[in-house]
């Protein structure tokens, strides 16, 4: 004798050209009582997200929750974002009927690697291809992890805040070609 049991209906839609499909589970109790109604969704897939000088962009043009240190950013739902706080930011997308993506891949905002070869000022060198300024902020960090064999090579002179760190990474080379200035 079963104490309930289920009833799962998918429906096909065509929508411009495009099949989408949703699924439906009735659970009911022995008697033949509904129970419930849920609407299953398909996850969204795991948005990837990218920086811009201004904002973070994400692929899933959809609805978004976006997080900056592991906290959820009050209406914050649009797939971009803009930058204007340093921190550690990441985005979830947002399905049908509450489903939720895996996290994206992590952005840090405040955060520059130097992953090239050469040239400080060539924004092709950096991670999300964005230089630092020659004035980093309090909270700032840049980080020299340069290819193998490669160097960093900067032709001027950096201010370095209180506050903001400069890294070079064990086995890393960093050629400063005019002065760092540490407050």
């Amino acid at each position: 004798m079963r104490n309930s049991w289920s009833l799962l209906i998918t429906i096909m839609t065509l929508i411009y050209g495009e099949i989408y499909a949703q699924s439906l589970v009735l659970v009911y109790d022995a008697n033949g009582n509904r129970l419930r109604k849920e609407y299953l969704s398909p996850k969204p897939d795991t948005p990837k997200i990218i920086r811009t000088q201004t904002q973070l962009v994400s692929n899933y043009t959809s609805r978004h929750e976006w997080y900056r240190n592991d906290t959820a950013l009050i209406g914050a739902n649009s797939n971009i974002y803009p930058v204007n706080e340093r921190g550690r930011f990441y985005a979830v997308a947002l399905g049908d009927y509450g489903c939720k993506s895996a996290p994206s891949n992590v952005i840090n905002v405040g955060q520059y690697i130097f992953l090239g070869n050469g040239n400080w000022s060539s924004n092709s060198n950096w991670e999300y291809e964005i230089a630092p300024p020659l004035l980093l902020p309090s909270g700032d960090e840049i980080i020299i992890d340069h290819i193998s064999n490669g160097e960093s090579i900067l032709n001027g002179t950096i201010r370095i805040q209180k506050g903001a760190k400069l890294t070079v990474r064990p086995g890393k080379k960093l050629t400063v070609n005019g002065g760092v200035i540490i407050e």
